[in-house]
């Protein structure tokens, strides 16, 4: 118990350590991802390009080492 309050003191310490602009945009990006279905499909098309690629990588190393 005690455990768990002084962690999330600490985060939420380190989340005040961010400067603001910074900590902002962050916040911004989380609150646009919810408003915004066009912004939330665009992300997740970025997810897919690197997974794909992730997968690319992975099947052409296993090319090389056959």
């Amino acid at each position: 118990m005690i455990h768990t309050i002084l962690s999330l003191l600490g985060l939420y310490l380190l989340i005040l350590r961010i400067p603001t602009p910074i900590r902002r945009a962050i916040f911004s990006e989380h609150e646009l991802i919810k408003k915004k279905p066009i912004y939330r499909s665009l992300r997740s098309v970025d997810e897919k390009i690197i997974e794909n690629t992730s997968q690319l990588r992975i099947s052409l190393g296993q090319m090389k080492s056959d």
